[in-house]
């Protein structure tokens, strides 16, 4: 099937030809700047090479594993620090709500956390969120 019998007022020779010469070519020129030179750019520190190869050791064999690259969690790091963060907003304002500063009041504040199922779930979210951040992050 031809793209003319799909659409058809289609014509190639009129809508595939630009509508004058000055549509394809622009050139810029600066009369002021010098010819542009080469720059040298700046080499990396020795353990940043180290580094990224063994990242990238570390990469290969979950490619392997999962099969497609598409579904390494290495390549998702950014989102799911995002994710994760979003969770550590939300528990750590539900457990702001209730905290009370001091030393004594802060341990009778975990005390009653550790006594009632649906904070204790709240804090180790929290708490166990916090934890993954900080790794997804250094990867």
């Amino acid at each position: 099937m031809k793209t003319t019998d799909l659409i058809k007022e289609f014509d190639p020779a009129r809508d595939c030809v630009p509508a004058s010469e000055t549509d394809e070519k622009f050139e810029i020129v600066f009369a002021d700047d010098p010819a542009p030179s080469t720059i040298e750019l700046p080499q990396r520190p020795a353990i940043f090479h180290w580094l990224e190869r063994a990242f990238l050791a570390v990469e290969k064999p979950v490619n392997r594993i999962v099969g497609a690259p598409q579904l390494n969690p290495f390549y998702y790091t950014g989102q799911i620090a995002v994710f994760l963060f979003g969770i550590i907003a939300i528990t750590g304002l539900f457990l702001v709500l209730f905290f009370q500063v001091g030393f004594d009041y802060s341990y009778l504040f975990v005390s009653r956390i550790e006594s009632q199922p649906i904070a204790r779930v709240v804090r180790a979210a929290h708490r166990y969120s916090s934890d993954a951040f900080v790794i997804v992050s250094i990867l």
